[in-house]
């Protein structure tokens, strides 16, 4: 996948979104663009915003994963309707060329998946599935998978001047957006699938000028920068770096800011704060984090230990 080009819209406050929500109910109402997929985040403190009506289109399909649970919606069909209660993770999933009618209640704290059928087809090559025409529909499934991968995307957005927020992190935002995609396509999708026992692998040049890239900004980096150099698409690229590596881009990148911050640490005059600033995370919390899950002891831990 390619999605490397993030934007954020924040709810216009006015009217009803795309989805037939009221914008003025949502505490939470944000869209990132994030290659194949427009992900939005639509929430409430007040609770579920009752009746909402979608009219049928041809935008595609529409993925929706509840963040909490004690959610519940009735569906309303032509001669019917049926209730179905939502747990935290439980994805309901259908098609926009069918007019959608519910009344929903409870809880709300949504993040939404939109797939454009053309971004269908690019996912569904990418993921090396053949004959994907459509992504199965489904109403309170729980998938704790996808509810962690979105949950993650969202965590790398920090906020910006005014209302707007980007990824801190560039390449943890692109895995996370074509991890989610091949997700879709394998566990939705009604394709056939190809084997997944080739092992593509980088060549010695590609290898090293993948980590040039990577050194020179590990977080601003993407996925489509890098696979660039390789001709690869982006799913392609991460497998064969992970293939050849032993880990992700990702992972490299943050082994690398780690072995950094703690030559930094070792100088005399330098916090932890300033090396982590110093090294490209985005905050201290973030940088004890890495440090920690890397070392076992925190920066500053670390730093005495280092001294004594």
């Amino acid at each position: 996948m390619q999605p490397s080009s993030f934007g954020f819209q924040p709810g216009n406050g006015a009217g009803r979104d795309a989805f037939g929500c009221q914008h003025h109910g949502l505490a939470d109402d944000a869209h990132i663009a994030g290659g194949h997929i427009d992900f939005f985040r639509k929430g409430s403190r007040a609770g579920a915003p009752g009746l909402v009506e979608t009219p049928a289109s041809d935008r595609g399909f529409l993925a929706g994963i509840s963040l909490a649970g004690d959610h519940h919606r009735r569906i309303f069909s032509q001669h019917h309707s049926r209730l179905h209660e939502f747990d935290a993770n439980s994805v309901y999933l259908w098609r926009f060329d069918e007019d959608y009618k519910a009344d929903l209640q409870g809880s709300f704290d949504f993040i939404l998946m939109e797939v454009s059928t053309a971004s269908l087809d690019i996912m569904a090559e990418e993921a090396d599935a053949r004959g994907v025409t459509e992504l199965r529909q489904t109403v309170a499934e729980v998938d704790p998978l996808l509810g962690g991968l979105v949950r993650s995307l969202f965590s790398t957005m920090v906020p910006k001047a005014g209302y707007k927020v980007a990824p801190h992190n560039t390449l943890l935002a692109d895995e996370l957006c074509t991890a989610v995609a091949i997700h879709l396509v394998h566990h939705y999708g009604n394709g056939r699938f190809g084997s997944t026992d080739r092992r593509r692998r980088l060549s010695e040049r590609q290898e090293t000028r993948s980590k040039e890239i990577l050194d020179a900004s590990p977080c601003g980096t993407g996925i489509e920068t890098l696979a660039g150099e390789t001709g690869m698409s982006g799913r392609a690229f991460i497998e064969a770096f992970r293939e050849t590596v032993g880990m992700t881009p990702h992972r490299w990148a943050t082994r690398r800011m780690i072995e950094k911050a703690q030559s930094l640490l070792g100088r005399a005059g330098l916090s932890p704060v300033a090396v982590g600033k110093a090294c490209g995370f985005a905050d201290l919390i973030e940088f004890e984090q890495a440090f920690r899950n890397a070392t076992g002891l925190g920066p500053a831990d670390w730093q005495r230990a280092s001294r004594s």
